[in-house]
């Protein structure tokens, strides 16, 4: 997994997730990595060990808090896995 992750205020607004067991970095994380295109959010989420369902649903809260679809960045795929 890559050590740091630039969070956007979309993503650090996960944290207004209510009685959440996980922090708003690890939400921002999670739905950073998930916007790598070429990577499922199931591998994330496996690689985080969270269910799936979660991810993706961390995924759509994002989106819904940016207005739109969360965009697919080209990174170092590296740097994922």
């Amino acid at each position: 997994m890559a050590d740091t992750w630039t969070l956007s205020p979309t993503q650090a607004a996960l944290a207004v997730d209510a009685g959440g067991d996980h922090s708003a970095e690890f939400k921002a994380q999670v739905v950073a990595e998930c916007s790598v295109r070429g990577v499922s959010s199931a591998a994330v989420a496996m690689a985080h060990g969270i269910n799936a369902n979660l991810a993706r649903r961390w995924v759509r809260e994002a989106e819904l808090l940016s207005g739109g679809a969360i965009t697919k960045v080209v990174r170092d795929r590296s740097q994922i896995n």
